[in-house]
């Protein structure tokens, strides 16, 4: 993996997040981050050493490509138009063994090769899904998803045992995803409607499959939301640190994405008042939330 400074971290932020469709770290989050207690939220929700994850990405990534939920040649074309696709991505497109990490270089990557993972794999609770329906066709994780050799990822739900989950961890993961929120919208992962939230699931379904159990994998959750959103992951782990006196490490992950804090009305109502009462920043109960839901 490449190895990031602080300094670079910091400026190249704004950019890499904009140009991925995660959340967007505006001109208010750097203006505020040579400030000690900023520096100390962005060290810990984005920390410096790649954060892995002991989970081989490969296997269900080789069955989504030979399934055409993933073609190869479109992802590469897409993502060459941002920059050199790093080896471990064309490793992991080829369905190679690969460990899942995160970081700022892997976190946009790692978006859109889970997306179809939660997307696509086959699980019981899918029947269920929100997303089953008439509408299927016209949310955002499905219509959006455009690197499939279908024209509408609708195509693929529910269709590929991309992970073999026993009844067990069906369960686990529906119960987990159910409570799981994401700042760009009031969904849980569970309702799967944009690409953040079928990456979510993929994620879950993915590290549920592999023997995770129910902490380790709001913990992997936690530190994903947190490298997808980074400007409100940040503004949330300041919260904790300056109005509760808890630093990052020691928030449950339960705690942090529930819809308290990490659906956008939670988030807004919580956390901008907060911080504007301990003047640091702006009430932003007025701001939008992540940036684009699209490749």
């Amino acid at each position: 993996m490449i190895k990031t400074t602080r300094r670079q971290l910091l400026g190249g932020l704004a950019a890499v997040t904009t140009a991925y469709g995660l959340g967007v770290a505006t001109p208010r989050l750097m203006a505020y981050a040579q400030r000690v207690p900023v520096r100390r939220a962005i060290d810990a929700v984005l920390p410096l050493r790649p954060v892995a994850t002991g989970l081989d990405i490969g296997p269900a990534v080789a069955r989504l490509v030979d399934a055409g939920a993933i073609d190869r040649d479109t992802f590469v074309m897409v993502h060459e138009k941002r920059g050199p696709v790093p080896q471990w991505v064309s490793q992991t497109l080829r369905g190679e063994s690969t460990e899942l990490s995160f970081s700022l270089e892997t976190a946009p990557y790692n978006l859109n090769l889970l997306w179809p993972v939660g997307l696509a794999t086959k699980a019981a609770f899918n029947e269920d899904s929100p997303l089953n329906g008439d509408d299927l066709p016209n949310f955002a994780s499905t219509g959006g998803w455009v690197l499939g050799r279908e024209p509408n990822g609708a195509a693929y739900f529910n269709a590929v045992e991309t992970v073999t989950l026993t009844p067990g961890q069906s369960d686990m993961v529906r119960r987990l995803a159910e409570n799981v929120f994401r700042p760009c919208c009031g969904n849980s992962a569970y309702f799967q409607d944009c690409n953040h939230g079928s990456a979510m699931l993929g994620l879950m379904e993915l590290a549920a499959a592999q023997g995770s159990s129910e902490a380790e994998i709001l913990q992997l959750a936690k530190t994903a939301n947190g490298f997808w959103y980074p400007q409100q992951y940040v503004e949330i782990a300041l919260y904790f640190d300056l109005v509760e006196d808890l630093s990052w490490r020691k928030v449950p992950a339960e705690r942090v994405l529930s819809a308290e804090f990490s659906s956008i009305g939670g988030y807004m109502e919580n956390v901008g008042p907060a911080l504007a009462g301990q003047g640091l920043m702006p009430d932003q109960r007025r701001s939008s939330g992540a940036g684009g839901c699209a490749v």
